[in-house]
């Protein structure tokens, strides 16, 4: 399985070129995920962001595969603006460095965020589904597993509504 870090441009003319069955790591402060289709057993993580939000790339036409936030180093709450709206399998916050992760705000209206499986939190992590009056809508397809050690200042929402949908069913 190969794995690409992203420490600098790395890009393609078309989405078609870039197709990733291994292992992607971001770990430069911004910059931009490059374009790519997602296969199963893909894995994008992110683990460089310190104070800057992501460019693009955030919404691939295939969504993501599995998904990961692990950025011990972010000095600051980072806004996703809406743009990360469809992981296949599972989304994993491991790590904020106990600022926020926001994952809406008002730049895309009625924002909806499907997870096709597990949503896990963890670490010094906190968390911010929406930021605006808009208000998101996340729809989990497994399990929801909030083990953030920072719960406390993870208000879910700063301002506005949010509908969080899990729909794992118990044995």
């Amino acid at each position: 399985m190969l794995s690409i870090t992203g420490t600098g441009a790395l890009s393609s003319p078309a989405s078609a070129d870039l197709v990733f069955n291994g292992t992607y790591i971001h770990s430069r402060n911004g910059g931009s995920i490059p374009t790519a289709n997602w296969n199963p057993g893909s894995l994008c993580n992110i683990t460089g962001i310190v104070n800057t939000t992501l460019v693009s790339g955030l919404n691939p036409t295939s969504g993501f595969y599995d998904f990961i936030w692990n950025c011990s180093g972010q000095t600051a709450a980072i806004n996703l603006g809406g743009k990360l709206t469809t992981i296949a399998n599972n989304f994993t916050i491991s790590t904020t460095n106990g600022q926020q992760l926001q994952l809406s705000t008002t730049v895309k209206p009625a924002t909806a965020i499907s997870i096709g499986n597990n949503f896990q939190v963890d670490g010094n992590s906190r968390l911010a589904l929406t930021t605006t009056a808009v208000g998101v809508t996340v729809n989990v397809g497994g399990d929801l597993n909030f083990n953030a050690t920072n719960a406390s200042g993870s208000p879910l929402k700063t301002t506005g509504s949010y509908t969080l949908n899990v729909m794992a069913i118990l044995p």
